[in-house]
């Protein structure tokens, strides 16, 4: 998966915490969402922090005094946040993501403020159950037409396994 994707589905999640669990877009099935995510100018609450719009979708420090307007949920991904030539080192030196040691981090030193008793992998006890007992209401993607070629613009070449090639 592409670095961009990934920084802005992960980004969702914070805009969900921090709206009180309120996604930024929303519809009746995906395909609705997808043409608001595509079509629609992002709106956050005016009670989350600066630091939360700036993450969010505000402007970002380039390190060289430079501004730039970068953002997490940035429909472009060559201008989303984390995506350019710093990678990830843009969004650990943002100044939400201050109070967080990422060398401690990475070496899973950190605590999480929160550890749910979880009894094992299919425990759903820490959900409300107007949440486990919704119907699951399926909203498929459209597949290509028969025929298509569904990975056209993958570049991707499986390399010829060692055991296959002949011995010179």
């Amino acid at each position: 998966m592409h670095a961009s994707c990934q920084f802005f589905d992960i980004h969702m999640l914070p805009s969900h915490w921090l709206t009180v669990l309120q996604p930024p877009f929303t519809g009746g099935n995906r395909q609705k969402v997808q043409d608001k995510i595509i079509k629609e100018k992002i709106k956050l609450p005016a009670f989350l922090s600066s630091e939360a719009h700036s993450i969010l979708k505000g402007i970002r420090n380039h390190g060289l005094g430079c501004l730039f307007s970068l953002q997490l949920l940035q429909k472009e991904a060559s201008k989303r946040l984390g995506c350019g030539r710093e990678g990830s080192e843009e969004i650990k030196c943002h100044k939400w993501f201050k109070a967080i040691n990422w060398k401690k981090l990475e070496a899973r030193e950190v605590r999480p403020s929160f550890l749910p008793d979880v009894a094992g992998n299919h425990c759903v006890a820490n959900f409300e159950e107007c949440w486990t007992s919704m119907p699951v209401i399926d909203s498929p993607v459209a597949s290509p037409t028969f025929g298509e070629n569904p990975f056209k613009g993958f570049t991707y070449v499986r390399p010829v396994a060692s055991f296959l090639q002949r011995n010179a």
